[in-house]
């Protein structure tokens, strides 16, 4: 009972942060932030804390973009984020190394962890030139 009770303790220290954490945030100031504030509240949800409306409407997708042209003065890639349906990107404050190759598999590993295929992230692309959802 003991080891069930810390669990529980645990978990709701962690939900009491997450929660802070999601009240502190000021929700898109940018994409990386609305990212972070988006999972927050999804796992909230999924362990009973109804902070945010189930029927609410789902948020632009993002995903990461290696653009040849966004690099610094040594030439490592800055990784860029790209909205669904918004004109342009968003470059992050990230160096993904010299080897663009190298960048866009981390791109590519991180479009997979947020669940996009790679038809998925050229429709996002695309759209953000096209500026249509």
């Amino acid at each position: 009972m003991k080891a069930v009770n810390d669990n529980l303790t645990a978990l709701k220290s962690y939900i009491d942060s997450m929660l802070c954490a999601i009240s502190k945030a000021e929700k898109g100031s940018n994409a990386e932030d609305g990212y972070f504030i988006e999972k927050l509240e999804r796992m909230a949800n999924r362990l009973g804390y109804d902070l945010v409306a189930q029927d609410k409407p789902k948020p632009a997708r993002m995903c990461y973009y290696i653009m040849e042209t966004e690099t610094n003065n040594d030439g490592e890639y800055i990784p860029c984020i790209v909205k669904e349906g918004v004109s342009g990107y968003f470059r992050t404050d990230w160096l993904w190394g010299t080897d663009i190759e190298i960048a866009r598999q981390c791109a590519k590993e991180k479009n997979g962890a947020l669940g996009l295929t790679a038809e998925e992230v050229d429709k996002i692309i695309v759209s953000s030139m096209a500026n249509v959802r």
